[in-house]
């Protein structure tokens, strides 16, 4: 990361000093803003963000002027007071220099950050995804009234509503040009105040974007739809510069380069040069040329550059840095010397830049190695105590030779940027190569049962195709999700088949478990039948609210029924509560079961993993759900083939399909495929726990769902049972096994990567996941969920 600090540079005392264009500033930040371009007294920019390209991370970066770091992932998501930020930047200069209050109103991200800073003001919290209007109204309320006191010398607006937009329904969601709209015209009272109150007559009005979005709707990785936000500079004085800008509906150089680029860094001396405060202390930015020109003195100009580069030089030869080129060593650096012209100030201007990305890039792999080196540790000691606990990975069995070779080819696979970025094609291949080895192995001589055989095959590979996986390419990339997507009424029709085939797996187990409470059964089949058709009403309704358009040839009193009347928080919580008496009732019944059924094979089982996958449907976005379908249909055949199977195997068929489901699924090794709509079925307002718990679930529904419904396969070996518990201990112990020797190949490929700056673009993500898979998944999940399934079903 950047230095903390630095002294201040001195100002070249041969220049006369400079004067401050402005007084005031009104700096609004329209969370993940793409293109909001509108003609008018406003110098347009492209700013480019760090990675990752997430609130809390340019936030900082627009105001301190260092780099984003990747720990602020950590971060982002927090509800609370956070951790106060105290180093300088041009807020605390400006307040400082007591010109007048700062006021805030928006994301309560720099509430969090800058908590001292700020006088007044209204911080909402932007987590709850699905409130699009109420916190941008909130907000422009507030502005307005703010504009008509005199008394602040910076209001700083942040509007979180088409981040949300973007979040639920994609870039191109039905909501998003109406709420461009709502944007663009606030940014035009803004304007007009500036115009007509004579207290604003030395406004600065600053409107841009924190950072982009893919076309999903995601953002915080490094793909440039993420990193590319507007910027404008916007004042009535701009005017006397007679520049005017055109509207492309083109980039020029790169995919969304439509004007002069500028990192985002550069907004924090920018801001300090037209504001007339000194430059923060940490800042790496340099000043944009192109608003050099509000000064009409050269020297005024040459000594705001000059005091810029003077900055970055005192940052580029801190020890920290690991250079050792001086300030006073800028003499031998051939400065331009007067007259002062427009060549020469350009020339100091590039030179600044090359002071900048020699900071940046000295920077970039700045990490810390002891953290790795007992991390490695730790991750060596879990695999050997994992290996001492496993009977069927003896040194030099079969079993032992795959389980290496295979993590040994994942983790080289890590060492190469682009497979890490595009991690689905190992576990895909991996998954189907084990699945042909299954066909081939248990498959009759046959020639009709051998090619009934292949369709666990062929549906695997559907799986593949039903999501984009390549996230960085803007255009479109064929898969089944795709076609669908043009066909609305095929994907509900597939989903109202996984429903009805998931009633009907349940009424069949009910019948081939029939107890001396077998007079409970229809009802039981009943309730089943009922929640399903509350999934479905709360699926549709809830996806028709996020694209209207799904229902534009209904009546339109149905319309109205769907997206205003239904109460979609009460159904949400009607099967939220209902499987929470369901899971009550079969362990109940469980423990209530004769000690004769109590020595079958897992009885209680199938029931408790229904109800586990009711939720999942829940948690999962309707255009996945057939997916669970897909995958019930492998798992039976599996499961017929089970006898065959060895413990490793067994558990290695378990770790395949959980990675491969959650690539198929959509999830990749970046923080932009992260699903948020999902994460807050049933609840009213962000909720500390539950919320990431959603959402957790939401994003890994796939792997959850075959490390529950994987123990069937347990049982189908005669491992599960009863009477036999070390079978299902040893099935634990190798799960932690492949989870240990993962986190040991992610560890080791970030400490050999640790001196380049793709440690913090793509390993810093891949690593991310990776404690994700470890920590919550495999304890929770791998661990804590089938044991308590295993427990339930063996009382």
């Amino acid at each position: 990361m950047a230095p903390s600090s630095a002294r201040r540079a001195a100002v070249d005392r041969s220049v006369l000093s400079r004067s401050a264009s402005f007084e005031k500033v009104v700096f609004l930040i329209i969370d993940a803003l793409r293109r909001l371009i509108r003609s008018g007294a406003a110098m347009p920019f492209t700013m480019k963000t760090g990675s990752p390209s997430l609130t809390r991370a340019c936030v900082k970066a627009m105001t301190i002027g260092s780099p984003s770091i990747f720990l602020d992932v950590f971060h982002n998501a927090d509800d609370g007071p956070g951790t106060p930020e105290t180093t300088d930047t041009w807020l605390a200069q400006l307040k400082a220099a007591g010109r007048g209050e700062l006021v805030f109103y928006g994301d309560d991200t720099w509430i969090q950050l800058f908590a001292e800073v700020f006088d007044r003001g209204c911080p909402i919290s932007p987590l709850f995804v699905p409130d699009i209007h109420s916190p941008d109204l909130n907000v422009s309320t507030n502005a307005m009234r703010e504009l008509q006191r005199d008394d602040w010398s910076a209001l700083v607006l942040h509007f979180p509503g088409i981040d949300h937009v973007g979040h639920m329904g994609g870039a191109d969601s039905d909501f998003m040009a109406s709420k461009q709209r709502q944007m663009d015209a606030i940014i035009r009272e803004i304007y007009e105040a500036l115009e007509t109150e004579a207290h604003l007559d030395s406004t600065l009005f600053v409107a841009g974007g924190d950072h982009g979005m893919d076309r999903w709707g995601g953002h915080g990785g490094a793909s440039d739809p993420e990193v590319s936000a507007a910027m404008m500079f916007i004042s009535p004085q701009f005017k006397l510069l007679n520049r005017t800008y055109e509207s492309p509906v083109a980039p020029t150089v790169g995919a969304f380069d439509y004007y002069t680029v500028i990192r985002q860094v550069d907004v924090v001396p920018t801001m300090a040069g037209l504001l007339g405060i000194p430059i923060p202390s940490a800042s790496i930015g340099v000043f944009a040329h192109e608003l050099l020109d509000l000064w009409s003195d050269i020297k005024d100009r040459a000594n705001l550059v000059l005091e810029n580069l003077n900055h970055l030089s005192a940052l580029f030869c801190k020890s920290d840095t690991g250079m050792d080129v001086c300030q006073t060593d800028l003499d031998r650096h051939h400065l331009p010397q007067e007259p002062l012209n427009e060549k020469s100030l350009a020339e100091l201007s590039l030179m600044s830049k090359k002071f900048q990305n020699a900071l940046d890039n000295a920077t970039s792999g700045n990490i810390q190695v002891s953290i790795l080196h007992y991390g490695i540790a730790i991750a060596v000691i879990a695999l050997l105590l994992a290996c001492a606990t496993c009977k069927s990975t003896l040194p030099l069995n079969r079993d032992f030779l795959v389980l290496n070779l295979f993590q040994l080819g994942h983790s080289l696979a890590l060492l190469f940027p682009y497979l890490v970025e595009a991690e689905h094609h190992f576990w895909f291949w991996s998954s189907t190569v084990w699945m042909g080895w299954v066909v081939f192995t248990t498959g009759c001589h046959s020639y009709a049962v051998g090619l009934r055989s292949l369709t666990p095959v062929v549906l695997h590979l559907l799986a593949q195709r039903w999501n984009i996986h390549d996230r960085s390419s803007p255009e479109e990339v064929y898969s089944i999700l795709g076609l669908l997507d043009r066909r609305p009424l095929c994907l509900w029709l597939l989903i109202a088949v996984t429903l009805l085939h998931t009633s009907y797996t349940f009424a069949a187990q009910s019948r081939r478990n029939v107890t001396r409470d077998a007079e409970d059964n229809p009802l039981l089949g009943l309730a089943h039948r009922a929640v399903l058709l509350f999934i479905f009403v709360f699926k549709f309704a809830s996806a028709a609210r996020i694209r209207p358009g799904l229902i534009d040839r209904a009546p339109e009193w149905l319309q109205g029924i769907i997206l205003e009347q239904l109460p979609l928080t009460r159904i949400a919580q009607f099967v939220f509560v209902s499987l929470a008496i369901g899971l009550g009732y079969v362990a109940l019944r469980s423990h209530a079961r004769d000690a004769s059924l109590k020595n079958e094979k897992a009885t209680e089982l199938l029931p408790l993993l229904e109800i586990l996958n009711l939720y999942l449907i829940m948690q999962t976005v309707p255009a996945n759900i057939p997916l669970l379908f897909i995958y019930r249909l492998q798992l039976e055949w599996l499961v017929s083939s089970a006898v065959h199977l060895s413990p490793f195997q067994v558990c290695f068929a378990i770790v395949l399909f959980t990675h491969s489901a959650f690539f198929a699924l959509g999830n990749a090794n970046t923080i932009a495929a992260l699903r948020y709509t999902e994460g807050f079925n049933g609840l009213q307002a962000h909720h500390w726990l539950l919320s990431p718990v959603h959402t957790f679930c939401s994003n890994y529904a796939g792997p959850i769902w075959w490390s529950g419904n994987g123990l069937r396969l347990l049982v189908a070996t005669g491992q599960g049972e009863r009477r036999s518990p070390s079978g299902f201990f040893e099935h634990l112990g190798l799960r932690t096994l492949f989870v240990a020797y993962g986190l040991l190949g992610a560890m080791a490929a970030c400490y050999l990567r640790r001196e380049e700056a793709v440690v913090w673009t793509v390993m810093a993500p891949k690593f991310l996941y990776t404690v994700l898979w470890t920590v919550p998944f495999h304890l929770l999940f791998n661990m804590g969920m089938p044991t308590g399934l295993w427990a339930v079903a063996q009382l």
